[in-house]
């Protein structure tokens, strides 16, 4: 597991899975920002926490698009990044910190709980978890 890069995506057969990491998504910049100085501000290395706007984000998964495998179809991954597109054209944009242990993922999901977030997902090996404001990490 690494932190996510967003020069060197981390994939699966082409789709967007950056294991280890919790992609939070947000309807406004402000909540986004804030939520990411906070994660610094409580440890968080920088290259930890990465903030993208709705257009940067959907560059990556268009890049990523074009270089997928047939595999890539099997796994929920592809899913997942049609309904980040979906929010990055309504104007979303994206928190992605990494969190590799569950008690790093709690203590990333209690500093995003305290802003406007609409979900967030963590990725692991096998399983994607899904965390969002009505039921909270």
């Amino acid at each position: 597991m690494q932190a996510f890069d967003k020069n060197d995506p981390q994939t699966s057969f082409g789709a967007f899975k950056p294991v280890g990491n919790v992609v939070v998504v947000f309807d406004d910049t402000i909540s986004a920002v804030n939520a990411q100085t906070d994660l610094l501000a409580g440890g968080h290395d920088s290259m930890e926490v990465t903030y993208m706007d709705a257009d940067a984000f959907v560059k990556i998964l268009d890049e990523m698009r074009e270089n997928q495998g047939v595999l890539a179809v099997l796994g929920s991954e592809l899913k997942k990044s049609d309904q980040f597109r979906k929010y990055a054209e309504q104007g979303a944009c994206f928190l992605i910190a990494y969190a590799p242990s569950e008690d790093e993922t709690k203590n990333v999901m209690n500093v995003v709980e305290r802003y406007n977030y609409l979900f967030a997902l963590k990725y692991g090996h096998l399983i994607i978890e899904r965390f969002d404001p009505s039921h909270p990490a």
